[in-house]
Protein backbone atom coordinates (compact mmCIF):
# COMPACT_ATOMS: atom_id res chain seq x y z
CA UNK A 1 0.00 0.00 0.00
CA UNK A 2 1.52 3.58 -0.91
CA UNK A 3 1.64 6.43 1.47
CA UNK A 4 1.65 10.06 0.52
CA UNK A 5 4.04 13.09 1.45
CA UNK A 6 3.63 15.31 3.96
CA UNK A 7 3.51 18.92 2.44
CA UNK A 8 3.18 21.53 4.47
CA UNK A 9 -0.58 22.21 5.90
CA UNK A 10 -1.68 20.10 3.14
CA UNK A 11 -1.05 16.64 1.54
CA UNK A 12 1.66 16.49 -1.58
CA UNK A 13 -0.23 13.74 -4.02
CA UNK A 14 1.94 13.47 -7.00
CA UNK A 15 2.30 10.55 -8.27
CA UNK A 16 1.81 8.93 -4.63
CA UNK A 17 -1.42 6.96 -3.94
CA UNK A 18 -3.25 7.01 -1.11
CA UNK A 19 -5.28 4.73 0.74
CA UNK A 20 -8.98 4.78 1.51
CA UNK A 21 -10.45 5.63 4.41
CA UNK A 22 -12.52 3.44 6.37
CA UNK A 23 -15.78 4.24 5.75
CA UNK A 24 -19.00 2.34 4.53
CA UNK A 25 -19.49 5.26 1.25
CA UNK A 26 -15.34 5.03 0.58
CA UNK A 27 -15.10 1.65 0.79
CA UNK A 28 -18.33 1.41 -1.95
CA UNK A 29 -16.47 3.43 -4.52
CA UNK A 30 -13.29 0.59 -4.56
CA UNK A 31 -14.48 -1.64 -7.47
CA UNK A 32 -14.74 1.84 -9.74
CA UNK A 33 -10.66 2.58 -8.81
CA UNK A 34 -9.44 -1.31 -8.17
CA UNK A 35 -5.94 -1.44 -9.90
CA UNK A 36 -5.68 2.08 -11.10
CA UNK A 37 -2.82 4.11 -11.05
CA UNK A 38 -3.86 7.86 -9.76
CA UNK A 39 -2.25 10.97 -9.63
CA UNK A 40 -2.76 14.70 -9.14
CA UNK A 41 -0.53 17.84 -10.26
CA UNK A 42 -0.68 19.91 -7.46
CA UNK A 43 -1.45 19.72 -3.62
CA UNK A 44 -4.80 18.81 -2.44
CA UNK A 45 -6.55 21.42 -1.44
CA UNK A 46 -10.32 22.53 -0.77
CA UNK A 47 -10.94 22.81 -4.43
CA UNK A 48 -9.75 19.54 -5.25
CA UNK A 49 -12.33 16.71 -6.12
CA UNK A 50 -12.63 13.26 -7.23
CA UNK A 51 -13.05 13.96 -10.43
CA UNK A 52 -9.31 16.15 -10.17
CA UNK A 53 -7.48 12.88 -9.35
CA UNK A 54 -6.30 11.34 -13.05
CA UNK A 55 -4.98 8.23 -14.06
CA UNK A 56 -1.46 8.06 -14.03
CA UNK A 57 -0.37 7.37 -18.05
CA UNK A 58 2.18 4.54 -17.93
CA UNK A 59 4.70 5.54 -20.43
CA UNK A 60 4.95 9.02 -18.95
CA UNK A 61 5.27 8.87 -15.66
CA UNK A 62 8.16 6.45 -13.34
CA UNK A 63 5.86 4.71 -10.88
CA UNK A 64 6.48 1.16 -11.05
CA UNK A 65 3.57 -0.95 -11.04
CA UNK A 66 4.02 -4.27 -7.63
CA UNK A 67 1.70 -7.28 -6.37
CA UNK A 68 3.44 -5.98 -3.33
CA UNK A 69 1.76 -2.56 -3.39
CA UNK A 70 -1.50 -2.68 -4.97
CA UNK A 71 -2.52 0.45 -6.51
CA UNK A 72 -5.87 0.89 -5.80
CA UNK A 73 -7.07 3.54 -3.30
CA UNK A 74 -8.07 7.44 -3.94
CA UNK A 75 -7.46 10.42 -1.71
CA UNK A 76 -10.43 11.47 0.46
CA UNK A 77 -10.16 14.94 2.55
CA UNK A 78 -12.33 17.31 4.28
CA UNK A 79 -12.07 21.07 2.61
CA UNK A 80 -9.50 22.80 4.18
CA UNK A 81 -6.76 20.00 2.82
CA UNK A 82 -7.39 18.46 6.57
CA UNK A 83 -7.69 14.32 7.26
CA UNK A 84 -11.62 13.51 7.86
CA UNK A 85 -12.49 13.97 11.14
CA UNK A 86 -12.04 10.18 11.77
CA UNK A 87 -8.57 10.38 11.20
CA UNK A 88 -6.67 11.10 14.21
CA UNK A 89 -3.30 12.57 14.28
CA UNK A 90 -2.07 9.20 15.42
CA UNK A 91 -2.87 7.90 11.40
CA UNK A 92 -1.08 10.72 10.05
CA UNK A 93 1.83 10.19 12.24
CA UNK A 94 1.35 6.13 10.92
CA UNK A 95 0.88 7.63 7.22
CA UNK A 96 4.22 9.24 7.23
CA UNK A 97 6.28 6.38 8.46
CA UNK A 98 4.62 3.78 6.06
CA UNK A 99 5.17 6.31 3.48
CA UNK A 100 9.18 6.45 4.16
CA UNK A 101 9.15 2.80 4.75
CA UNK A 102 6.91 2.47 1.40
CA UNK A 103 9.85 4.32 -0.34
CA UNK A 104 12.85 3.00 0.65
CA UNK A 105 11.01 -0.30 -0.43
CA UNK A 106 10.43 0.82 -3.85
CA UNK A 107 14.21 1.75 -3.92
CA UNK A 108 14.84 -2.03 -3.13
CA UNK A 109 12.30 -3.21 -5.50
CA UNK A 110 13.60 -0.68 -8.69
CA UNK A 111 17.80 -2.16 -7.28
CA UNK A 112 16.14 -5.79 -7.37
CA UNK A 113 14.64 -5.10 -10.88
CA UNK A 114 17.67 -3.88 -12.55
CA UNK A 115 19.25 -6.73 -11.32
CA UNK A 116 17.34 -9.58 -12.25
CA UNK A 117 17.48 -7.88 -16.06
CA UNK A 118 21.23 -7.81 -16.23
CA UNK A 119 21.15 -11.26 -15.03
CA UNK A 120 18.63 -12.32 -17.45
CA UNK A 121 20.45 -10.34 -20.28
CA UNK A 122 23.88 -11.95 -19.37
CA UNK A 123 22.32 -15.61 -19.30
CA UNK A 124 20.77 -15.55 -22.36
CA UNK A 125 23.79 -13.99 -24.00
CA UNK A 126 25.97 -16.82 -22.51
CA UNK A 127 23.79 -19.43 -23.76
CA UNK A 128 24.15 -17.96 -27.20
CA UNK A 129 27.86 -17.66 -26.92
CA UNK A 130 27.67 -21.93 -25.93
CA UNK A 131 24.96 -22.42 -28.60
CA UNK A 132 27.22 -20.73 -31.31
CA UNK A 133 30.68 -21.94 -30.18
CA UNK A 134 32.23 -22.99 -33.32
CA UNK A 135 30.51 -19.95 -35.92
CA UNK A 136 33.25 -18.54 -38.33
CA UNK A 137 31.77 -14.81 -38.43
CA UNK A 138 34.12 -12.51 -37.23
CA UNK A 139 31.55 -10.50 -35.39
CA UNK A 140 28.43 -11.87 -33.26
CA UNK A 141 25.93 -9.03 -32.03
CA UNK A 142 23.78 -9.66 -29.16
CA UNK A 143 20.96 -7.18 -29.78
CA UNK A 144 19.68 -5.99 -26.43
CA UNK A 145 15.97 -5.24 -28.16
CA UNK A 146 15.36 -8.91 -27.82
CA UNK A 147 16.39 -9.52 -24.86
CA UNK A 148 15.15 -6.34 -22.49
CA UNK A 149 11.52 -6.40 -21.05
CA UNK A 150 9.15 -4.05 -22.95
CA UNK A 151 8.42 -1.91 -19.77
CA UNK A 152 8.58 1.61 -19.35
CA UNK A 153 9.99 0.49 -16.09
CA UNK A 154 13.19 -1.28 -17.76
CA UNK A 155 12.94 1.70 -20.58
CA UNK A 156 13.00 4.93 -18.13
CA UNK A 157 15.31 3.87 -15.12
CA UNK A 158 17.68 1.33 -16.70
CA UNK A 159 18.54 3.11 -19.91
CA UNK A 160 22.66 3.85 -18.99
CA UNK A 161 22.54 0.32 -17.58
CA UNK A 162 21.56 -1.32 -20.57
CA UNK A 163 23.92 0.73 -22.95
CA UNK A 164 26.93 -0.03 -20.58
CA UNK A 165 25.21 -3.70 -20.82
CA UNK A 166 25.61 -3.86 -24.48
CA UNK A 167 29.15 -2.77 -24.86
CA UNK A 168 30.02 -5.69 -22.19
CA UNK A 169 28.33 -8.56 -24.44
CA UNK A 170 28.71 -6.89 -27.88
CA UNK A 171 31.93 -9.00 -28.72
CA UNK A 172 34.62 -8.71 -31.41
CA UNK A 173 35.93 -11.77 -31.80
CA UNK A 174 39.98 -11.84 -32.14
CA UNK A 175 41.62 -12.08 -35.65
CA UNK A 176 41.96 -15.79 -36.40
CA UNK A 177 45.08 -17.64 -35.41
CA UNK A 178 48.27 -19.18 -37.03
CA UNK A 179 47.20 -23.19 -36.95
CA UNK A 180 49.35 -23.98 -40.03
CA UNK A 181 48.48 -27.91 -38.90
CA UNK A 182 44.84 -26.85 -39.74
CA UNK A 183 45.78 -25.72 -42.90
CA UNK A 184 44.57 -28.58 -45.14
CA UNK A 185 40.94 -30.03 -46.11
CA UNK A 186 39.57 -32.46 -44.58
CA UNK A 187 40.76 -35.55 -46.83
CA UNK A 188 44.54 -34.89 -46.31
CA UNK A 189 44.35 -35.65 -42.62
CA UNK A 190 41.92 -38.53 -43.64
CA UNK A 191 44.62 -39.62 -46.28
CA UNK A 192 47.09 -39.81 -43.82
CA UNK A 193 44.86 -41.76 -41.63
CA UNK A 194 44.37 -43.99 -44.43
CA UNK A 195 48.46 -44.68 -45.12
CA UNK A 196 48.92 -44.79 -41.50
CA UNK A 197 46.30 -47.95 -41.66
CA UNK A 198 47.91 -49.73 -44.21
CA UNK A 199 51.27 -49.08 -43.59
CA UNK A 200 52.36 -47.19 -47.24
CA UNK A 201 54.42 -44.20 -46.00
CA UNK A 202 57.20 -44.37 -48.81
CA UNK A 203 58.92 -41.51 -50.38
CA UNK A 204 56.64 -39.61 -52.66
CA UNK A 205 57.46 -36.92 -55.10
CA UNK A 206 54.76 -34.65 -55.82
CA UNK A 207 54.69 -32.23 -58.49
CA UNK A 208 52.95 -28.65 -58.46
CA UNK A 209 52.17 -26.71 -61.76
CA UNK A 210 49.62 -25.03 -64.13
CA UNK A 211 47.60 -26.66 -66.64
CA UNK A 212 47.69 -23.37 -68.45
CA UNK A 213 48.31 -19.89 -68.77
CA UNK A 214 46.06 -17.23 -66.93
CA UNK A 215 44.64 -14.44 -68.69
CA UNK A 216 44.74 -16.28 -72.35
CA UNK A 217 48.81 -16.07 -72.54
CA UNK A 218 51.52 -17.93 -72.57
CA UNK A 219 53.48 -17.26 -69.63
CA UNK A 220 53.88 -17.27 -65.35
CA UNK A 221 55.39 -15.20 -63.03
CA UNK A 222 56.16 -17.19 -60.10
CA UNK A 223 55.82 -15.68 -56.55
CA UNK A 224 54.77 -17.26 -53.41
CA UNK A 225 57.63 -19.05 -52.72
CA UNK A 226 58.65 -17.47 -49.37
CA UNK A 227 54.97 -17.66 -48.11
CA UNK A 228 54.76 -21.14 -49.15
CA UNK A 229 58.43 -22.34 -47.30
CA UNK A 230 57.42 -20.49 -44.53
CA UNK A 231 54.23 -22.69 -43.83
CA UNK A 232 56.35 -26.18 -44.22
CA UNK A 233 58.77 -25.04 -42.01
CA UNK A 234 55.76 -23.81 -39.57
CA UNK A 235 53.41 -26.90 -40.39
CA UNK A 236 53.01 -28.76 -37.22
CA UNK A 237 50.13 -29.95 -34.66
CA UNK A 238 49.45 -28.35 -31.32
CA UNK A 239 47.55 -29.87 -28.31
CA UNK A 240 44.24 -27.92 -29.07
CA UNK A 241 44.55 -28.98 -32.31
CA UNK A 242 45.61 -32.68 -32.26
CA UNK A 243 42.10 -32.98 -29.49
CA UNK A 244 40.11 -30.61 -31.88
CA UNK A 245 41.00 -33.33 -34.30
CA UNK A 246 39.82 -36.36 -32.41
CA UNK A 247 36.50 -34.25 -31.52
CA UNK A 248 35.95 -34.25 -35.64
CA UNK A 249 36.91 -37.86 -36.77
CA UNK A 250 37.11 -41.38 -34.72
CA UNK A 251 41.57 -41.11 -35.82
CA UNK A 252 43.04 -43.98 -33.72
CA UNK A 253 44.79 -42.72 -30.90
CA UNK A 254 48.15 -43.83 -32.27
CA UNK A 255 47.82 -41.62 -35.52
CA UNK A 256 47.37 -38.47 -33.71
CA UNK A 257 50.20 -39.46 -31.22
CA UNK A 258 52.28 -39.84 -34.71
CA UNK A 259 51.22 -36.13 -35.88
CA UNK A 260 51.74 -34.37 -32.80
CA UNK A 261 55.34 -35.06 -33.48
CA UNK A 262 55.25 -35.10 -37.17
CA UNK A 263 57.19 -32.09 -39.34
CA UNK A 264 58.12 -32.21 -42.80
CA UNK A 265 62.14 -34.22 -43.18
CA UNK A 266 61.81 -34.38 -46.99
CA UNK A 267 63.12 -31.93 -49.79
CA UNK A 268 61.50 -28.96 -52.04
CA UNK A 269 62.84 -27.98 -55.20
CA UNK A 270 61.51 -24.78 -56.77
CA UNK A 271 61.35 -22.23 -59.46
CA UNK A 272 62.94 -18.32 -57.74
CA UNK A 273 60.53 -15.81 -57.50
CA UNK A 274 60.17 -13.95 -60.48
CA UNK A 275 61.37 -16.48 -63.08
CA UNK A 276 59.13 -17.10 -66.10
CA UNK A 277 57.15 -21.00 -66.20
CA UNK A 278 54.98 -21.95 -69.17
CA UNK A 279 52.41 -24.91 -68.56
CA UNK A 280 52.90 -27.79 -67.13
CA UNK A 281 56.33 -27.46 -66.02
CA UNK A 282 56.87 -28.04 -62.10
CA UNK A 283 56.93 -24.63 -60.06
CA UNK A 284 57.70 -26.59 -56.96
CA UNK A 285 58.42 -30.54 -56.65
CA UNK A 286 58.31 -32.38 -53.20
CA UNK A 287 59.47 -35.30 -51.91
CA UNK A 288 58.94 -36.49 -49.00
CA UNK A 289 57.07 -39.61 -46.98
CA UNK A 290 53.73 -39.94 -48.25
CA UNK A 291 51.82 -38.29 -45.03
CA UNK A 292 54.54 -35.77 -44.96
CA UNK A 293 53.82 -34.44 -48.54
CA UNK A 294 50.00 -35.38 -48.86
CA UNK A 295 49.61 -32.78 -45.33
CA UNK A 296 51.04 -29.47 -47.11
CA UNK A 297 49.18 -29.88 -50.51
CA UNK A 298 46.51 -27.38 -50.01
CA UNK A 299 49.08 -25.35 -48.16
CA UNK A 300 51.35 -24.90 -50.84
CA UNK A 301 48.71 -24.16 -53.38
CA UNK A 302 46.94 -21.67 -51.47
CA UNK A 303 50.54 -19.60 -51.05
CA UNK A 304 51.35 -20.19 -54.77
CA UNK A 305 48.51 -19.92 -56.67
CA UNK A 306 47.34 -16.49 -55.75
CA UNK A 307 50.40 -14.74 -55.56
CA UNK A 308 51.76 -16.30 -59.17
CA UNK A 309 48.26 -15.40 -60.56
CA UNK A 310 48.63 -11.56 -59.51
CA UNK A 311 52.41 -11.28 -60.07
CA UNK A 312 51.57 -12.58 -63.61
CA UNK A 313 49.13 -9.81 -64.09
CA UNK A 314 51.38 -7.16 -62.70
CA UNK A 315 53.95 -7.99 -65.14
CA UNK A 316 51.62 -8.02 -68.59
CA UNK A 317 50.60 -4.47 -67.16
CA UNK A 318 53.51 -3.18 -66.15
CA UNK A 319 54.67 -4.63 -70.04
CA UNK A 320 51.41 -2.92 -71.31
CA UNK A 321 52.46 0.31 -70.08
CA UNK A 322 56.36 0.58 -70.77
CA UNK A 323 55.59 0.32 -74.25
CA UNK A 324 57.63 3.07 -75.98
CA UNK A 325 59.08 4.41 -73.26
CA UNK A 326 59.58 3.57 -69.54
CA UNK A 327 56.16 4.29 -67.34
CA UNK A 328 55.75 3.78 -64.10
CA UNK A 329 52.84 2.00 -62.35
CA UNK A 330 51.33 1.94 -59.21
CA UNK A 331 49.88 -0.59 -57.04
CA UNK A 332 46.25 0.59 -55.84
CA UNK A 333 44.33 -2.62 -54.84
CA UNK A 334 44.45 -2.88 -51.15
CA UNK A 335 40.30 -2.07 -50.85
CA UNK A 336 39.62 -4.33 -53.32
CA UNK A 337 42.48 -6.97 -52.38
CA UNK A 338 41.82 -10.67 -52.20
CA UNK A 339 44.74 -10.44 -49.92
CA UNK A 340 46.27 -7.86 -49.82
CA UNK A 341 49.87 -8.22 -48.34
CA UNK A 342 50.14 -11.23 -50.80
CA UNK A 343 49.09 -8.79 -53.49
CA UNK A 344 51.53 -5.99 -52.46
CA UNK A 345 54.26 -8.02 -52.56
CA UNK A 346 53.60 -9.87 -55.99
CA UNK A 347 52.81 -6.93 -57.75
CA UNK A 348 56.20 -5.54 -56.55
CA UNK A 349 57.65 -8.53 -58.46
CA UNK A 350 55.92 -8.56 -61.09
CA UNK A 351 57.60 -5.39 -61.65
CA UNK A 352 55.15 -2.09 -59.94
CA UNK A 353 57.17 0.63 -58.62
CA UNK A 354 55.12 1.42 -55.41
CA UNK A 355 52.06 0.20 -53.05
CA UNK A 356 49.61 2.39 -51.17
CA UNK A 357 49.13 0.20 -48.59
CA UNK A 358 51.14 1.22 -45.81
CA UNK A 359 51.21 -2.30 -43.91
CA UNK A 360 53.28 -4.15 -46.66
CA UNK A 361 55.27 -1.18 -47.42
CA UNK A 362 56.45 -1.58 -43.72
CA UNK A 363 56.52 -5.77 -43.86
CA UNK A 364 58.84 -5.79 -47.07
CA UNK A 365 60.30 -2.05 -46.71
CA UNK A 366 58.57 -1.55 -50.52
CA UNK A 367 58.13 2.15 -51.63
CA UNK A 368 54.80 3.71 -50.69
CA UNK A 369 53.25 6.15 -52.66
CA UNK A 370 49.36 7.90 -52.79
CA UNK A 371 47.79 10.83 -53.97
CA UNK A 372 44.57 12.51 -52.56
CA UNK A 373 41.18 11.46 -52.51
CA UNK A 374 38.06 13.51 -54.57
CA UNK A 375 36.68 13.93 -50.22
CA UNK A 376 39.77 15.82 -49.41
CA UNK A 377 38.58 18.42 -52.48
CA UNK A 378 35.02 18.05 -51.58
CA UNK A 379 36.06 18.99 -48.18
CA UNK A 380 37.01 22.55 -48.93
CA UNK A 381 35.21 25.18 -50.23
CA UNK A 382 36.46 25.68 -52.95
CA UNK A 383 38.34 23.82 -55.59
CA UNK A 384 41.28 26.66 -55.16
CA UNK A 385 41.51 26.49 -51.41
CA UNK A 386 42.23 22.67 -51.37
CA UNK A 387 44.82 22.97 -53.77
CA UNK A 388 46.04 25.23 -51.75
CA UNK A 389 45.70 23.44 -48.41
CA UNK A 390 47.75 20.54 -50.12
CA UNK A 391 50.45 22.47 -52.12
CA UNK A 392 50.89 24.43 -48.49
CA UNK A 393 51.45 21.12 -46.65
CA UNK A 394 54.03 19.23 -48.48
CA UNK A 395 56.71 19.90 -50.64
CA UNK A 396 56.46 17.81 -53.32
CA UNK A 397 52.56 16.80 -53.75
CA UNK A 398 50.41 15.77 -56.40
CA UNK A 399 46.81 17.17 -57.12
CA UNK A 400 43.80 15.43 -58.39
CA UNK A 401 41.63 17.35 -61.09
CA UNK A 402 38.70 15.11 -61.75
CA UNK A 403 36.54 16.21 -59.05
CA UNK A 404 34.43 18.81 -60.52
CA UNK A 405 36.07 19.95 -64.56
CA UNK A 406 39.69 18.90 -65.08
CA UNK A 407 40.14 21.36 -68.15
CA UNK A 408 39.41 23.76 -65.35
CA UNK A 409 41.09 22.37 -62.66
CA UNK A 410 44.01 22.19 -64.16
CA UNK A 411 44.25 26.28 -65.01
CA UNK A 412 43.79 26.50 -60.92
CA UNK A 413 46.54 23.67 -60.00
CA UNK A 414 48.98 25.95 -62.21
CA UNK A 415 48.27 28.66 -60.31
CA UNK A 416 48.62 27.28 -57.04
CA UNK A 417 51.40 25.69 -58.50
CA UNK A 418 53.41 28.94 -59.74
CA UNK A 419 52.75 30.60 -56.82
CA UNK A 420 53.49 27.96 -54.00
CA UNK A 421 56.88 26.86 -55.85
CA UNK A 422 57.99 30.74 -55.46
CA UNK A 423 56.86 31.46 -51.96
CA UNK A 424 57.47 28.29 -50.36
CA UNK A 425 59.58 26.16 -52.41
CA UNK A 426 57.25 23.61 -52.89
CA UNK A 427 56.95 21.01 -56.03
CA UNK A 428 53.95 20.05 -58.13
CA UNK A 429 54.89 16.59 -58.70
CA UNK A 430 52.12 14.86 -60.56
CA UNK A 431 48.21 15.79 -61.06
CA UNK A 432 46.15 12.40 -61.97
CA UNK A 433 42.94 11.87 -63.69
CA UNK A 434 40.68 9.12 -62.20
CA UNK A 435 37.47 9.34 -64.93
CA UNK A 436 36.18 11.40 -67.98
CA UNK A 437 37.97 11.37 -71.41
CA UNK A 438 41.38 10.63 -69.80
CA UNK A 439 42.68 10.53 -73.59
CA UNK A 440 41.55 14.15 -75.01
CA UNK A 441 41.74 15.59 -71.19
CA UNK A 442 45.37 14.02 -70.98
CA UNK A 443 46.56 15.60 -74.27
CA UNK A 444 45.32 19.06 -73.01
CA UNK A 445 46.75 19.09 -69.67
CA UNK A 446 49.91 18.52 -70.83
CA UNK A 447 49.21 21.22 -73.13
CA UNK A 448 48.86 23.27 -70.35
CA UNK A 449 51.61 22.51 -68.27
CA UNK A 450 54.61 22.39 -71.08
CA UNK A 451 53.04 26.23 -71.83
CA UNK A 452 53.19 27.29 -68.48
CA UNK A 453 56.83 25.98 -67.64
CA UNK A 454 55.89 23.18 -65.49
CA UNK A 455 56.96 19.76 -68.32
CA UNK A 456 58.17 17.88 -65.72
CA UNK A 457 55.21 17.29 -63.76
CA UNK A 458 53.30 13.72 -64.76
CA UNK A 459 50.31 13.05 -65.49
CA UNK A 460 48.84 9.83 -63.39
CA UNK A 461 46.24 7.91 -65.10
CA UNK A 462 43.49 5.35 -62.45
CA UNK A 463 40.27 4.60 -62.93
CA UNK A 464 39.57 0.56 -63.47
CA UNK A 465 42.50 -0.05 -65.64
CA UNK A 466 44.23 -2.77 -67.01
CA UNK A 467 46.37 -4.06 -69.18
CA UNK A 468 43.42 -4.00 -72.43
CA UNK A 469 42.66 -0.78 -71.39
CA UNK A 470 45.99 0.59 -70.58
CA UNK A 471 46.92 -0.39 -73.79
CA UNK A 472 43.76 0.94 -75.95
CA UNK A 473 44.88 4.67 -74.10
CA UNK A 474 48.16 4.58 -75.44
CA UNK A 475 47.31 3.63 -78.59
CA UNK A 476 45.10 6.72 -78.51
CA UNK A 477 47.62 9.15 -77.81
CA UNK A 478 46.78 9.38 -74.39
CA UNK A 479 49.26 11.80 -72.62
CA UNK A 480 50.01 9.63 -69.58
CA UNK A 481 53.40 9.42 -67.78
CA UNK A 482 52.32 6.59 -65.09
CA UNK A 483 49.55 4.18 -63.82
CA UNK A 484 47.47 3.45 -60.85
CA UNK A 485 45.68 0.15 -60.72
CA UNK A 486 43.74 -1.36 -58.41
CA UNK A 487 40.65 -3.69 -58.56
CA UNK A 488 42.41 -5.41 -61.60
CA UNK A 489 45.46 -6.22 -59.96
CA UNK A 490 44.06 -6.88 -56.15
CA UNK A 491 41.61 -9.60 -57.60
CA UNK A 492 43.99 -10.90 -61.03
CA UNK A 493 41.13 -10.14 -63.01
CA UNK A 494 40.33 -11.27 -66.75
CA UNK A 495 38.47 -9.16 -69.04
CA UNK A 496 34.53 -10.36 -69.42
CA UNK A 497 34.28 -7.23 -72.33
CA UNK A 498 37.28 -9.58 -73.87
CA UNK A 499 36.07 -13.33 -72.97
CA UNK A 500 38.94 -13.18 -71.37
CA UNK A 501 39.27 -15.84 -67.72
CA UNK A 502 41.04 -14.42 -64.90
CA UNK A 503 40.97 -14.51 -61.12
CA UNK A 504 42.04 -18.32 -60.39
CA UNK A 505 45.27 -20.03 -61.53
CA UNK A 506 44.43 -23.59 -61.04
CA UNK A 507 47.82 -24.70 -60.02
CA UNK A 508 47.47 -28.31 -59.13
CA UNK A 509 49.20 -30.61 -56.63
CA UNK A 510 50.22 -34.40 -58.46
CA UNK A 511 51.83 -37.55 -57.48
CA UNK A 512 54.51 -38.46 -60.28
CA UNK A 513 56.92 -40.85 -58.67
CA UNK A 514 56.87 -43.67 -55.13
CA UNK A 515 59.46 -45.48 -53.84
CA UNK A 516 58.39 -48.16 -51.45
CA UNK A 517 60.23 -49.58 -48.21
CA UNK A 518 62.31 -52.02 -50.10
CA UNK A 519 63.64 -49.44 -52.67
CA UNK A 520 61.63 -50.21 -55.66
CA UNK A 521 60.80 -47.16 -57.70
CA UNK A 522 57.44 -46.82 -59.30
CA UNK A 523 56.21 -43.73 -61.44
CA UNK A 524 52.91 -42.80 -61.01
CA UNK A 525 50.41 -41.56 -63.39
CA UNK A 526 46.91 -40.00 -63.73
CA UNK A 527 44.61 -41.04 -66.85
CA UNK A 528 41.83 -38.70 -67.35
CA UNK A 529 41.58 -36.88 -71.02
CA UNK A 530 42.76 -32.97 -70.60
CA UNK A 531 44.19 -33.76 -66.68
CA UNK A 532 46.22 -36.61 -66.97
CA UNK A 533 49.41 -36.31 -65.52
CA UNK A 534 53.08 -36.94 -66.51
CA UNK A 535 55.11 -39.01 -64.50
CA UNK A 536 58.45 -39.18 -63.53
CA UNK A 537 60.87 -37.06 -61.89
CA UNK A 538 61.55 -33.65 -64.01
CA UNK A 539 63.75 -30.92 -64.43
CA UNK A 540 63.81 -27.66 -66.45
CA UNK A 541 66.05 -26.81 -69.24
CA UNK A 542 65.54 -24.10 -71.66
CA UNK A 543 66.19 -24.14 -75.16
CA UNK A 544 68.35 -22.75 -76.68
CA UNK A 545 69.59 -20.75 -74.36
CA UNK A 546 73.41 -21.73 -73.25
CA UNK A 547 72.90 -21.50 -69.00
CA UNK A 548 69.60 -23.96 -68.29
CA UNK A 549 66.86 -23.04 -65.99
CA UNK A 550 66.71 -25.62 -63.06
CA UNK A 551 64.56 -25.92 -60.64
CA UNK A 552 66.48 -24.83 -57.05
CA UNK A 553 66.78 -26.66 -53.84
CA UNK A 554 65.21 -24.03 -51.24
CA UNK A 555 64.91 -26.40 -48.64
CA UNK A 556 66.63 -29.50 -47.25
CA UNK A 557 65.45 -31.50 -44.10
CA UNK A 558 65.42 -29.72 -40.95
CA UNK A 559 67.57 -30.14 -38.63
CA UNK A 560 66.93 -31.93 -35.17
CA UNK A 561 66.85 -28.32 -33.68
CA UNK A 562 63.90 -27.29 -36.08
CA UNK A 563 61.50 -30.47 -35.18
Amino acid sequence: MSTPTSAGAGIQANNIHLPFPRSTERNNNRKNYRGAKLTTRRPIDATTTKRQIKLLDFQNNSVAKSETFPQKSIASLEPGGTPLASQSAKRAHLLQTLQLKHLKQLKQLKHLKQVRQVRQVRQTASSILKRSEHVQPSHRHIKMSHMQKSSAYSTMNTNSKIASLSEVITMHRRAPGFHPGLMTDMYHPDSAYVSWLTGLNGLTTFDLYTRSAPFGGAYLLVAGLEAAMEFVQAFRYTPDEIKFLSHIRDYDSAFLDELASLRFTGEILALPEGSIAFPNEPLMRVTAPFREAILLEAGLLQAVNLATLIATKASRIVYAAQKGRLRRVAEFAFRRAQEPLTVARSSYIGGCASTSLLLAAYEYRLPATGTVPHALIELCPTEEEAFEAIANAYNRYTLLLDTYNPRNAIQTAIEVALRTQETLGHTLAAVRLDSGDIVADSIYIRDKLDRAGLSSVRILASGDLDEWKITELLEAGAAIDSFGVGTALGSGSGSPELGIPGGALGAVYKEVWYVDETGTEFPKVKIAGSKSTFPGKKEIYRHPQACPTKLRNVTSPLSSAHR
